[in-house]
């Protein structure tokens, strides 16, 4: 992981730096595999500390966040909340995306028939263990 800090209106500090790098290593190590940069620029503006925070994945996305307050080090800490719980979200799209898709179609096919259906056709143990064996697969 490759970090850049920028600090605008304020004096760089080394302290800052390691909090945030600490910070943000503890979480993205659970949710990025691929090699990532990650842009971070601390602000003063009057008595508020702003912090932006700019990732950019291995795997093609990239996400920005940016947190507030009266210390920098709450805002380091509000800016990583924010930066994990986005990508909690972004994984569990894509973890979820391509299954639920199949098996939300699979699983109407077999038990939404209407009722004048159900007189006509009825499924058998096969239908039903194809079915089970598909979504264990899929799953």
């Amino acid at each position: 992981m490759r970090f850049q800090f920028s600090f605008k209106n304020m004096d760089s500090s080394p302290a800052l730096t390691d909090y945030a790098t600490d910070k943000l290593n503890e979480g993205l190590d659970r949710f990025i595999t691929k090699p990532i940069e990650a842009h971070v620029t601390f602000s003063l503006e009057g008595s508020m500390h702003h912090a932006h925070c700019s990732v950019q994945a291995g795997d093609g996305f990239g996400i920005q966040v940016d947190a507030e307050s009266k210390d920098m080090y709450k805002t380091i800490d509000m800016m990583t909340t924010k930066l994990l719980s986005q990508l909690r979200k972004k994984k569990e799209k894509l973890k979820h995306h391509k299954g639920h898709q199949k098996l939300g179609v699979t699983a109407m096919a077999l038990h939404q028939k209407k009722p004048e259906d159900s007189s006509q056709e009825s499924i058998d143990a096969e239908e039903i263990l194809k079915y089970e064996n598909k979504v264990r697969r899929i799953g």
